[in-house]
């Protein structure tokens, strides 16, 4: 062979065997960066997952315990009590819904996921240190409300 051809070949090889060891560094950097950008985002994730969780579980702790669905009295004859109409429910609402200063005997409307489930709900003992709001509802409303508190998704509007 001559020797030029022979100083082609060999000039040659160490260009391919630079390109191919250039490639791999290449891929073994970037494989790398892939790596910790997917560790990353692995542990973001599970780290709102975590707090997501806790918080609906907190959540669900919370407001699984306090709402209520009770049969009504009508009499109304309680201290600190208004009277309820026949055949209305009482709903009890948990203590930490914000409402607006409230008594006995007031008309309210009660809103969830920006619709009006109950209109003039009569609010029949007032919001206390360890009691929340009850009020009372029309029976084919009492449902919607009871499950609206239960999932913490109610609003208070009172009437004027």
């Amino acid at each position: 062979m001559p020797e030029k051809l022979l100083i082609f070949l060999a000039a040659a090889r160490d260009q391919a065997r630079d390109l191919r060891r250039r490639c791999v560094a290449e891929l073994i950097v970037s494989r790398r960066r892939q790596t910790y950008v997917v560790i990353t985002c692995a542990f973001i994730t599970g780290v709102i997952t975590f707090a997501s969780v806790r918080g609906a579980q907190h959540a669900r702790a919370t407001w699984s315990t306090c709402p209520t669905l009770v049969p009504s009295p009508t009499d109304g004859t309680s201290a600190g009590r208004a009277a309820v109409p026949t055949d209305w429910r009482v709903v009890a609402l948990p203590r930490d819904v914000i409402a607006p200063d409230l008594r006995p005997g007031d008309l309210v409307d009660l809103v969830s996921q920006a619709e009006t489930v109950a209109s003039r709900a009569i609010v029949v003992t007032a919001a206390g240190e360890n009691t929340g709001l009850n009020v009372a509802v029309a029976p084919d409303a009492a449902p919607l409300v009871a499950t609206a508190a239960q999932t913490g998704d109610i609003s208070i509007l009172a009437l004027g």
